[in-house]
């Protein structure tokens, strides 16, 4: 049976566009929530976790379980390990490995899209491959873990008081610890348990505090380990200590809404600035669609409009550090 050479780019775009879709099928539906739904479930039952469960988000394998010596080196080089951290503190429920390998095969699957559909050059069709699928899923999954680490923010006064009470009841810190975990809601429950459950497997109270912080990289995370550090070194009243942190919590909350009303003006026209020339350049298209058709053939114009596309990148990147202040 022979196979027209003309079927083969139609045979490779089905594969690629069927890839292309699980792919993104599966990151969307991998994105937060699982977790968070399957670890509540979890703690709003008797409290005993299933271990065994290959599913369990607090028995998250390493890059480099199971792996040869060779891949085992490169999985735990520097790098990796910081997007493993990334990827495990969003709250999405893939693992690396597989975030990776979807990602590689979206951008495969969209530089062979816009080859085969759009025509375009080689250079083009690789920025768009590794924009599509590289760098949008990085900046949808940064917005998702950003979101996730304020609601972990903004849940911390709370745990803090909670963690207080437990200490005046008579209750030591581990205790207090495994009842944040216990009470209190996605996404500060699941990082206290981690901590929790890392107590119970041998660590002590320091280093699964230290290491929660560690991973997260929250201010008041790190308030709260250096504080119980401190008390453990050189004593003192540790409950009156977190219900100060706690109080400092609420008012930097308070302060940090205040300075958000105050810049929405600033930060609404940097939205406007930013958007204004894409919305120029669209109405142009769309009002004279050869108005652009020069630069196609034109070198230095094309040196030019790529420098003007640069710039405003820029004065976008440096309009968002001007507004956006952090407390």
């Amino acid at each position: 049976m022979h196979l027209d050479s003309s079927v083969l780019p139609y045979l490779a775009l089905l594969i690629a566009v069927v890839i292309f879709v699980q792919g993104g099928y599966l990151l969307i539906s991998g994105l937060n929530g699982g977790r968070d739904k399957e670890v509540s479930r979890r703690l709003r039952g008797l409290g005993t976790p299933q271990r065994d469960a290959p599913d369990d988000p607090l028995r998250r394998k390493s890059l480099s379980a199971g792996k040869s010596p060779w891949l085992t080196s490169i999985l735990e080089s520097v790098s990796l390990r910081s997007f493993d951290r990334f990827i495990s503190t969003s709250g999405i429920r893939m693992t690396t490995e597989r975030v990776l390998f979807l990602m590689i095969v979206a951008s495969a699957a969209t530089f062979e899209l816009l080859d085969i559909f759009g025509q375009y050059d080689l250079l083009i069709c690789a920025a768009g491959g590794f924009i599509g699928a590289i760098v949008f899923p990085l900046w949808l999954i940064s917005r998702i873990r950003r979101r996730r680490l304020a609601q972990v923010t903004a849940q911390m006064p709370d745990a803090m008081d909670m963690l207080v009470r437990s200490m005046r009841a008579g209750h030591p810190v581990a205790t207090g610890v495994g009842l944040v975990a216990q009470e209190m809601q996605p996404p500060i429950g699941i990082e206290f348990a981690d901590a929790f459950d890392e107590m119970s497997y041998g660590s002590d109270l320091r280093q699964a505090l230290e290491k929660m912080a560690q991973r997260l990289g929250i201010e008041e995370i790190n308030y709260m380990v250096a504080a119980i550090r401190i008390q453990s070194s050189t004593g003192g009243n540790l409950a009156e200590v977190l219900n100060s942190l706690s109080n400092i919590m609420r008012e930097k909350k308070k302060l940090r809404a205040r300075v958000k009303a105050l810049s929405a003006e600033a930060r609404f026209s940097g939205i406007i600035l930013s958007v204004l020339p894409v919305f120029a350049v669209v109405i142009l298209t769309l009002s004279n669609p050869h108005y652009y058709d020069i630069a196609q053939t034109h070198n230095n114009l094309k040196i030019i409009l790529g420098g003007a596309a640069a710039l405003m990148v820029i004065g976008v990147l440096l309009i968002r550090k001007f507004v956006n202040i952090r407390i």
